[in-house]
């Protein structure tokens, strides 16, 4: 193999995790959200407030595989809930999570792009 090769591979296999995973907290409730923390392996995102059809946004480390939960406060209630997604760090993923008007959360999750590491292995010539 090729020295240029294996300095490729070596720099997508570290560049592969290096990216942050965009995350987007969306209020349809009536009701303003405070302390909201939505918490994942390896990080936890807090929002000081999300005001009534406010959308706010973060970037988040997660450490490999993740899903997530929720926890805010509105008015008098205290709301926590997991939500069944997956996705990984890396920088290929982005979450959004949505604050239903019933204080029910909706969490989605979806792949963009192109990996780093596929980017780096096409230009290279080791996969087509």
């Amino acid at each position: 193999m090729r020295l240029e090769s294996i300095a490729a591979i070596a720099a997508a296999l570290l560049l592969s995790g290096c990216s942050d995973t965009p995350l987007s907290v969306t209020n349809h409730s009536a009701i303003e959200l405070r302390e909201v923390e939505v918490i994942g392996a390896g990080f936890v995102q807090r929002f000081e407030r999300i005001a009534p059809g406010q959308t706010v946004d973060a970037d988040v480390e997660p450490l490999g595989e993740s899903n997530i939960s929720v926890q805010f406060k509105a008015g008098d209630r205290i709301v926590a809930q997991g939500a069944d997604i997956y996705f990984e760090g890396g920088g290929n993923w982005e979450v959004a999570v949505e604050v239903r008007p019933d204080l029910s959360t909706k969490a989605d999750s979806k792949i963009t792009g192109m990996p780093v590491t596929e980017a780096i292995f096409r230009w290279i010539g080791l996969i087509r």
